[in-house]
């Protein structure tokens, strides 16, 4: 997009660091994987308390899984026991994504295994 140009709300960029960026109508431009992070802990990221990182480095791997939301480290107890609630909430956001990841998996045997059924049908029609 032009610069200067008003963006629409929902526009997606990618910024010279890498970062996918999203137009939003209540708090302008927000960067996606913290939209993603947000989404799965039902409440929105506490910005200059906490940080959304990509487990693998990468990016434009903007999977929920590969997305994990940290406290910006401090001294407090307070910091460190809001660092073990932003844990929990984590391991409950992976594992409402697993019944997904589940699913896909069993869909994906399944289909191997009509595969092997149709491999094994055409070699009983080549012995006969």
């Amino acid at each position: 997009m032009p610069r200067g140009e008003i963006a629409e709300v929902g526009t997606e960029r990618v910024s010279q660091n890498g970062y996918t960026w999203v137009k939003t109508a209540h708090r302008g431009w927000v960067q996606k994987h913290w939209l993603i992070a947000e989404k799965g802990l039902h409440r929105e990221v506490i910005k200059g308390q906490e940080m959304v990182k990509f487990k693998d480095g990468d990016r434009s791997n903007l999977d929920p899984s590969n997305l994990e939301v940290v406290v910006i480290r401090g001294t407090s107890e307070s910091q460190k026991l809001r660092q073990r609630l932003v844990e929990l909430e984590n391991q409950i956001a992976s594992l409402k994504a697993m019944p997904d990841r589940i699913l896909n998996m069993i869909e994906g045997v399944v289909q191997q295994m009509e595969e092997v059924r149709g491999l094994i049908e055409e070699l009983d029609e080549q012995k006969l």
